[in-house]
């Protein structure tokens, strides 16, 4: 992908923060005008209910002077007087309710009413129209619904007097239609908490039941439901006018308001979006003239500096804004100070250089002066020796000439490891006797640990020859390291000498070497640090046993510069296992049958 430009950059970081205010606002807005409508209708809702209950009550007041008007009708109150003569005489029962049938027909037929119904003083229905069968009884002056033949019907009850007393009760009523009720919206009716019906399709029926039972625990508190993915408002209508066992549910859809003002906040949106997409294209100008050209500028030249090398002297701005100028002057202070710093580190480099170079070859003359009078000591040690001592004059030269012999050691290790570093070291690979260097290693780690109850065990595999084209001394000297290691750190069990092919081909080999004990271990977070300069693990045994702390990392770069490698398996109190693998060529045999090899190789060393 390209980079984008400054231009481009300053058009985003202007427009998508304004697209995203937006957003935000649309988001805050929706919500607030979502609470607000939601409060609105739910205060219409309360004074709707109010104000068609207080019609409805009103309506109930004077349709009862209507229906006590009804009651007045001299045929009625003729045909009621009669179930006094049907109460003593039950053959008249049913000439008595055709007589009342055939008065609430014409009732009926000279009024509004879908259902009448006659009940006598206890309670008991003696004449209706429609007439029903199997419904039962509906009690003295009911008011409210009532369901007969699966129809309901909102009913109110007046009582028929004859000479100032009560004879008998008139029950009217309509048919009980819901979808009539629910003009604006939906409603429901709920008898004994349960949907008898519902303008709500068949099939939302049941989720509409479970959103009542879990966000309308009380549904006359005004609550929200969502049917179908919509979402309502409930209130509750006709408290009164219903009876006991109902309760019709009125449902105002939030979602039209919100959707209607949507569509008229969507222009106005586009309108803000338009402006804010323009007031980015007029910062992207702004910034384009105030800060891109300067930042260019400076561009070329650190390119140019790049291009050189190194950095510029001074960078200029030019004419910028404020910010572009202290970025300026920051770099300039920057690569001021890197300069200096830098000629600091070349300084020191070339001090450190030259110190180290002083040391090296300090340690070397030093080696190569210490050892003539070492040799000369151990030569006229040997010389006292063979010329007649007692027994406590030839203990004292015989601990002088082992202190000589420890000394002269380790005046070849420092040798070593200061031609290491300088590089002086020299490999020269010869015919060599192997079979011969295993022998004397072996047989001088004997000699190391016979005060100790260790078995030194040797294995010479008996398919590798006797002699070789190879660096015969740096492998002795790299294998009694080795074997001078196990020794210091063994004090019981056994040192495991071997050596056996790696690879072989017909001209040349790999041999590896490995010195197994049962010392004391090394733990597996040190074994990367056993072959670096003057590493001990555990000081104190260095201190009893002795060593420079060199011999590890004197043999890893002999075996390195032969061309090995060099390795260690360990764990604490379970023994160790150092090993390395050299290359070496194997002798070529001649026709009278003696094996040559007339060239000798010569590797200069370098740590």
């Amino acid at each position: 992908m390209h980079r984008l430009t400054l231009a481009t950059r300053a058009f985003l970081f202007s427009f998508v923060p304004i697209c995203l205010l937006l957003v935000a606002s649309f988001a805050a807005i929706n919500r607030a005008v979502h609470q607000r409508v939601r409060q609105d209708l739910r205060e219409s809702l309360h004074n709707s209910d109010e104000l068609l209950n207080r019609a409805n009550l009103e309506f109930s007041h004077q349709n009862s002077a209507l229906l006590a008007k009804l009651t007045d009708s001299a045929g009625l109150k003729a045909s009621v007087g009669l179930l006094a003569e049907a109460d003593r005489d039950p053959s008249l029962e049913n000439q008595v309710r055709a007589t009342l049938e055939a008065q609430l027909r014409e009732l009926q037929n000279a009024s509004p009413y879908d259902f009448l119904a006659i009940s006598d003083l206890h309670d008991k229905t003696v004449a209706e129209t429609p007439q029903s069968q199997g419904d039962a009884g509906f009690g003295s002056s009911p008011s409210g619904l009532i369901a007969r033949q699966g129809v309901l019907f909102q009913v109110q009850s007046v009582p028929i007097e004859i000479g100032g007393e009560t004879a008998a009760v008139l029950t009217l009523g309509r048919r009980f239609d819901l979808q009539r009720l629910a003009a604006g919206g939906e409603a429901a009716l709920l008898k004994n908490g349960g949907i008898v019906r519902s303008t709500f399709p068949a099939v939302a029926v049941q989720q509409l039941e479970f959103q009542l039972e879990k966000n309308c625990p009380t549904p006359d508190s005004g609550c929200e439901v969502q049917v179908e993915g919509a979402s309502y408002v409930v209130s509750v209508l006709q408290r009164e006018q219903l009876g006991n066992h109902y309760q019709l549910l009125v449902f105002r859809s939030l979602d039209a308001p919100l959707q209607a003002f949507n569509r008229a906040f969507l222009p106005a949106l586009v309108e803000v979006g338009l402006s804010g997409v323009l007031v980015a294209l007029i910062c992207t100008l702004v910034t384009s003239r105030s800060v891109s050209r300067p930042l260019r500028f400076l561009a070329s030249q650190l390119e140019t500096g790049a291009a050189s090398g190194t950095l510029p002297e001074r960078l200029h701005a030019g004419k910028g804004v404020r910010e572009v100028d202290l970025v300026v002057s920051a770099f300039n202070r920057v690569a001021e100070a890197e300069r200096r710093s830098r000629n600091e580190l070349v300084l020191a480099k070339q001090a450190a250089e030259s110190a180290n170079r002083l040391k090296t070859e300090f340690l070397n003359n030093v080696s190569h002066e210490l050892r003539t009078p070492i040799n000369g000591v151990l030569g006229m040690t040997d010389l006292l020796l063979s010329t007649g001592l007692s027994e406590e004059q030839v203990e004292y030269a015989r601990t002088v000439r082992d202190s000589a012999r420890l000394l002269a050691a380790l005046i070849d290790d420092v040798l070593d490891f200061s031609e290491l570093e300088t590089g002086r070291l020299r490999m020269k690979f010869s015919e060599m006797n192997l079979r011969g260097v295993f022998d004397d290693v072996v047989a001088a780690t004997r000699a190391r640990v016979a005060r100790k109850p260790v078995s030194v065990e040797a294995a010479y595999t008996d398919s590798i020859p006797q002699f070789f084209i190879g660096e015969e001394a740096r492998i002795r000297q790299a294998l009694m390291y080795l074997c001078a290691n196990a020794t210091k750190f063994t004090d019981s069990g056994f040192i495991r000498i071997s050596v056996q092919y790696l690879t072989k081909s017909e001209e040349a080999a790999e041999l590896t070497f490995s010195v197994e004990d049962t010392g004391i271990g090394i733990a597996s977070e040190n074994l990367a640090l056993i072959f670096e300069h003057f590493t001990q693990i555990d000081g104190s045994l260095t201190r009893r046993q002795g060593g420079t702390g060199i011999g590890l990392s004197i043999t890893k770069a002999l075996v390195e510069l032969m061309g090995g490698r060099i390795g260690v398996q360990s764990s604490p109190n379970a023994g160790s296992t150092f090993w390395f693998s050299v290359p070496v060529r194997l002798l070529r045999p001649v026709e009278c049958g003696a094996t040559v090899d007339s060239m000798t190789d010569e590797i200069v060393g370098t740590s």
